[in-house]
């Protein structure tokens, strides 16, 4: 036997079959409100996917030994993590013992160290670059400058700039460790479609997760509380 649930009408009980249950009209009410009220959680769970950005170097110069930086890198705030790094300097040409020596470009592919407030990247050659942001990046994207310095101890600091070892220009001679500074230029950050998202999809957000599960459990408790019965 089927019980069917009925929504208001002038119904007498003879037209109703065994075993239905009238909901009134008013009794839907709650109901409406509270799927509204639903409705706009759902909303704000959509808004917290965590959505990588894409941060791109923008005017970057190098000096002394001047020089450029280009290139871009991915970094998502929620979990931490960098990807796509992908950086170029350009060569350059110092006197050493009155030699001319020339450093070849360099091209950074791989992750040293980072958090959101900074991003070390090497190579296969040891050479190191070194960004330190002027603020922490965000999933908001945006333009971010560079510090000079950035303190990771009581009294140890990291400093913006690129390291190059002695073997990329003096295969076996001694020589000191070739550095340079950033001196100018920024990040443009820029969100990426889903599609172009390192994991090939978007996770929640932290925020997205809570706000989900206090979706999840509203229905519940919404379903509990009706007291409508569909089927036997």
């Amino acid at each position: 036997m089927q019980r069917a649930a009925v929504v208001g009408g002038d119904l007498l009980p003879g037209d109703l079959p065994p075993g239905s249950h009238v909901l009134q009209p008013h009794a839907t009410l709650p109901l409406m409100r509270r799927a509204s009220v639903s409705g706009l959680f759902f909303l704000f769970c959509i808004s917290g996917w965590s959505t990588p950005v894409q941060w791109t170097l923008s005017g970057v110069t190098l000096a002394p030994n001047a020089g450029t930086a280009s290139g871009s890198f991915v970094y998502d705030t929620d979990t931490g993590s960098y990807s796509n790094i992908d950086i170029t300097t350009t060569g350059f040409t110092f006197m050493i013992n009155s030699t001319s020596v020339t450093v070849p470009a360099q091209h950074y592919t791989s992750l040293a160290a980072g958090t959101g407030s900074y991003l070390t990247a090497g190579n296969s050659n040891s050479a190191t670059i070194t960004l330190i942001f002027s603020q922490p990046l965000s999933n908001a994207g945006g333009s971010v400058g560079f510090a000079p310095a950035l303190q990771v101890g009581p009294t140890s600091f990291l400093s913006t700039g690129e390291y190059i070892p002695t073997g990329q220009w003096a295969p076996g001679g001694a020589g000191p460790l070739v550095g340079r500074s950033i001196t100018q230029g920024s990040l443009a950050g820029t969100m990426l479609p889903p599609a172009a998202a390192a994991a090939g999809a978007p996770v929640l957000s932290t925020t997205g997760l809570i706000v989900l599960g206090i979706l999840l459990v509203g229905c519940a408790a919404t379903l509990l509380r009706t007291g409508v019965r569909t089927g036997a």
